[in-house]
């Protein structure tokens, strides 16, 4: 049971979701929500078996994948050497390997490490996790897209990341933190409340942050925020009607020739840009 806020202490939260045994309790002063019963590290990592990953090898990923490197890219000098963390089966780093950047990349999975290695030839790491894994200031950018909403230990990632994030006295040079993450302010979650799609990945995500909650945390670990704006995701017509089970529609869509085509949803998720605060 979660009695507390995790980011400010604040002990009055509310209930604004549940399914089954599972609720989500958000606080009203930070914004957080959480997962009640919260799990250990131990029981997050059960969950990343290889079927995990089968649906994330759909064409519409690289689409995604493609559109956070654009925003990322604008970001970084040439050969910057980035950490992909929690990058699964490595669409991040199959279209920025095209970039020429140094590619590492980091997750919970064997099997995804194994698929990234394999496949694009790029040094890999698994767990167990800790702040010596990388050297200090190894990287010129971290991303980790979808990963911070799944992390019991979300905190002590971010003080990792500081740690492996370079140190230079440019203030636009400095080391930078590139995370996606769903929004439970966001506009969708206001409008459709519990009917939410951000509230259906239990007991996948256990962190539900909002724009202050992460900026919270954030300058705790010793980042600058430098932008949060809304973010989504591309998803093909067929991919979207398999998910809701509407398989005459999705039927319909292969007899004409447009399932494969593809829209930009700019929904429940943001984009978190942070800067190492060398201070």
């Amino acid at each position: 049971m979660t009695y507390s806020c995790l980011i400010c202490q604040n002990q009055k939260l509310f209930k604004v979701y549940e399914q089954g045994s599972y609720r989500i309790m958000k606080c009203p002063n930070c914004g957080f929500g959480v997962l009640d019963p919260y799990p250990t590290i131990e029981q997050a990592n059960t969950i990343y078996s290889p079927d995990y990953f089968d649906d994330k090898k759909s064409p519409d990923f690289i689409k995604d994948a493609t559109r956070k490197y654009n925003y990322v890219n604008k970001h970084l000098q040439a050969s910057s050497k980035i950490l992909d963390f929690g990058g699964g089966v490595g669409d991040f780093v199959g279209v920025a390997k095209k970039g020429g950047y140094q590619l590492y990349a980091y997750d919970v999975s064997t099997y995804a490490m194994e698929h990234v290695h394999k496949t694009f030839n790029i040094p890999t790491y698994t767990p167990p996790l800790s702040v010596d894994l990388f050297s200090k200031s190894q990287f010129d950018a971290i991303v980790a897209f979808d990963v911070i909403e799944h992390l019991p230990n979300f905190r002590e990632v971010l003080n990792f990341f500081y740690v492996w994030l370079t140190e230079k006295s440019e203030p636009k040079q400095s080391g930078k933190l590139f995370m996606t993450m769903p929004n439970i302010d966001s506009w969708d979650t206001k409008l459709m409340g519990k009917y939410s799609y951000g509230y259906k990945k239990i007991p996948q995500h256990i962190n539900y942050f909002s724009p202050q909650s992460i900026s919270i945390v954030a300058k705790e670990a010793g980042f600058t925020v430098d932008e949060i704006k809304l973010w989504g995701f591309e998803r093909s017509l067929d991919f979207v009607f398999s998910k809701l089970k509407l398989e005459r529609l999705r039927h319909i869509t292969h007899q004409l020739g447009i399932a494969n085509l593809t829209f930009y949803y700019p929904m429940h998720d943001m984009m978190v840009s942070l800067s190492k605060n060398n201070d």
